[in-house]
């Protein structure tokens, strides 16, 4: 039969007896009925402290950034959407300063470290729960060691690096030595290590919301004056709603076709555009130069003509050449005498409705789309368009799209016969137009003119010139035709130093945010859980106050509804002195003095002992 186990000897010391009774007789049940109060409200203190700040900190970002955010690829409309080098998708832009943005979202930062505090106060109740519930059952080893009551002491006094290090000393160091660990104080110690944990990483989500936050400098777009666009599109006078004479060229005010020769005009620039889509090059009217057009993207509705010319015959007297009705043969000779009896000898012009040059053009008539034209020149050469005929001129309404002064969309569609006979008549009017032709003809010549042209054999065009000539001198010729009237659409680039914040660490600062009020919250349901009878009562004693308070002071055995008012000094009462020197055992301690100036009474323990004394005479 097997003997009986030997049930460990728990050593009693006297302290512990007089411990145990004091507790006894301080129960609530045994006193007046006084207990601490005041954990419900320092339980929701420091639940506000927890979630609050944080709570606000990140929705004051989150206004920050909802706010003042800017999209650098939004535009009025995709026709004036223009290139940008802010590309990257996992960015946000902030028109707000990036210096003072990432010192805001750095107070959560500073503040993270103060808020671990609150977490091992709302821990410390069920701590405070595990310990009396241990007691209450007589589980000894889940009651603190005296090292670990300090090393909680600590932890509630401290709640820093230096405590956790003590405790991991604690841990490695001891080794075996040490009584396995309670659990209060791994639910301690592992709650604190969590707190420090969300305290880093909330400073390492700054530092990298900080390093990665940059001022950068960008165009937004804005519309300016919605209510009176710029007058950048061309349309027709409202003389040019009909037939008559009226609408084409004015002799009396020639000035606006000369100021548009000239590139002078204060409304309207004769410009050239080659399409990208078809190579083809363009004359049309577009505003004239301005400061402004280098912020200002805009679509716009004008006219363009296109000309295009080709030798016919090389030079005389190697050909015959039929002009006119196709019946009458013009010999070089004739062709000389002709020229030789016009206003201006170097050139003669012919208008035609056909590109076979059978029908001529007279003013009035309607003719066609495009319309066409020879061209005689003293050193006997004919232009013609590439199809077999003469030069042709096409008349296009147009509408174009420019962004960031260039033209990134550029639409022509061939007119009605109305615009373009307006354009074709009022080049017919040789007087003026004679001085812009022989310019045009001449600088067209290689090698460049000079009169009179002596070896004909070498003169030769540039064709591409000519037809580009043509084409400003036919626009010129109409220009008193034309009106400014407002763009279709536009826009306003303003260059704008803005906050570049990439979106990965401003949500990692910002789920570390909350990851503090989260904690908070499962921490204060514990502490309110844990809150029940005398739960309250340990943790307000589980303090470095109530251990000094029970080695000297008789209040500290006593129900007080306060810490404070366990010690004799609360209520006026001289109470004693602590001292600290050598003891009789070799070693420092603690004494006490009573009063002021009074006699040392001695070491700890016997003051315990003086005290024990006296209460048994009081009792």
């Amino acid at each position: 039969m097997d003997a009986p186990t030997k049930q460990p000897e728990v050593f009693e010391s006297p302290t512990t007896r007089q411990l145990s009774n004091r507790l006894g007789a301080a129960s609530p049940e045994n006193a007046d009925g006084r207990r601490i109060r005041g954990r419900q409200r320092d339980i929701s203190w420091a639940l506000i402290a927890l979630t609050v700040p944080m709570m606000l900190l990140s929705y004051f970002i989150l206004f920050l950034v909802f706010h003042y955010r800017v999209n650098p690829h939004q535009f009025v409309t995709p026709n004036l959407a223009f290139n940008t080098t802010h590309k990257d998708s996992g960015v946000i832009y902030l028109d707000f300063s990036a210096t003072i943005f990432i010192t805001l979202a750095s107070w959560s930062s500073t503040l993270a470290p103060l808020l671990v505090g609150f977490i091992v106060t709302l821990i410390s109740y069920p701590v405070a729960r595990s310990i009396l519930h241990a007691a209450e059952s007589g589980d000894t080893a889940e009651l603190l060691t005296p090292y670990e009551l300090s090393l909680v002491l600590r932890i509630l006094a401290s709640s820093g690096l230096g405590s956790l290090w003590q405790w991991l000393s604690y841990t490695l160091r001891w080794g075996r030595k040490r009584e396995k660990r309670s659990k209060a104080l791994k639910t301690m110690t592992t709650t604190l290590a969590l707190g420090l944990l969300l305290s880093f990483l909330v400073l390492l989500t700054d530092s990298w919301l900080h390093f990665a936050t940059e001022t950068v400098l960008i165009n937004l777009t804005t519309l300016r004056n919605p209510d009176t666009p710029p007058s950048y599109s061309f349309a027709l006078t409202p003389a040019c709603a009909t037939l008559g004479n009226d609408c084409i060229f004015n002799h009396s005010e020639y000035t606006p076709t000369q100021d548009a020769l000239d590139d002078t005009s204060k409304t309207t620039r004769i410009k050239t555009h080659t399409d990208d889509l078809d190579s083809e090059t363009y004359t049309y009217l577009g505003p004239p130069q301005d400061p402004g057009l280098n912020s200002l993207d805009y679509t716009a509705r004008s006219f363009a003509v296109k000309t295009s010319c080709t030798l016919l015959e090389d030079r005389c007297p190697r050909s015959v050449m039929k002009l006119n009705d196709g019946t009458d043969a013009w010999s070089c000779l004739d062709l000389l005498i002709s020229l030789e009896d016009m206003y201006n000898p170097l050139y003669q012009m012919f208008f035609y409705t056909n590109s076979s040059m059978t029908q001529n053009s007279t003013v009035g008539t309607l003719d066609s789309n495009p319309f066409y034209f020879a061209l005689l020149v003293h050193v006997f050469t004919v232009f013609m368009v590439l199809e077999p005929g003469n030069c042709s001129t096409s008349v296009y309404d147009l509408e174009y799209t420019s962004v960031d002064n260039r033209i990134t969309r550029f639409t022509p569609t061939i007119s009605n016969l109305s615009v373009s006979n307006m354009i074709k008549r009022s080049s017919q009017f040789q007087q003026f137009a004679t001085v812009a032709n022989f310019q045009a003809i001449t600088t067209a010549m290689i090698p460049p003119y000079s009169y009179p042209i002596i070896d004909h054999t070498a003169q030769t065009f540039n064709l591409t010139a000519l037809s580009l000539s043509f084409s400003r001198i036919f626009l010129a010729m109409a220009i008193q035709s034309f009106k400014p009237v407002p763009v279709i659409e536009y826009q306003v680039r303003e260059p704008h130093l803005v906050a570049r914040v990439p979106i990965a660490p401003l949500s990692a600062h910002l789920i570390a945010n909350m990851l503090f009020v989260a904690l908070g919250l499962v921490l204060a349901v514990k502490a309110a859980r844990a809150l029940h009878h005398d739960v309250g009562e340990l943790q307000a004693r589980l303090g470095i106050p109530a251990l000094v308070a029970a080695l000297f002071e008789d209040r500290a055995w006593r129900p007080v509804a306060h810490i404070e008012d366990m010690f004799d000094e609360r209520h006026g009462i001289v109470g004693v002195r602590v001292d600290f020197g050598p003891q009789a055992e070799g070693g420092w301690g603690f004494g006490a003095a009573m009063g002021e100036g009074g006699t040392l009474l001695g070491s700890e323990s016997e003051l315990g002992s003086t005290r024990g004394r006296g209460e048994e005479e009081s009792g």
